[in-house]
């Protein structure tokens, strides 16, 4: 995840969060497949920027002029949608590890130089 910090302008990063993106159709077009590889999109955003990275030679990058918050609290536990996923036995971490390892992508979000 990013935090703003009170920051404006844009920062690259290796990865977007994907439940905000602004995605270029043509790197909608060249990861769409990964959209049949996992039920609970997580790993979805990693594997994602990686292949925009690798194909299209496109960078992420986040906004720190938009900031959203969750109106209600995350709950991997108990919230519904997650409730749903364990019930069909769906496991985001493996989802998320296999994409991962799938696209050799990072395991995690961080800041990369403006090159």
């Amino acid at each position: 995840m990013f935090f703003t910090y009170g920051r404006r302008g844009i920062r690259y990063v290796n990865g977007v969060e994907i439940m905000m993106p602004l995605i270029s159709r043509r790197a909608l077009k060249a990861g769409a497949h990964l959209f049949g590889q996992t039920v609970s999109g997580w790993g979805l955003d990693v594997a994602l920027s990686k292949i925009v990275k690798k194909q299209l030679n496109g960078k992420a990058a986040v906004v720190d002029h938009i900031v959203a918050r969750h109106t209600k609290p995350i709950d991997l536990e108990g919230g519904a949608f997650y409730e749903m996923l364990r019930q069909q036995n769906i496991f985001p971490l493996l989802e998320y590890r296999h994409l991962q390892q799938a696209y050799a992508a990072d395991a995690d979000f961080y800041e990369v130089s403006r090159s």
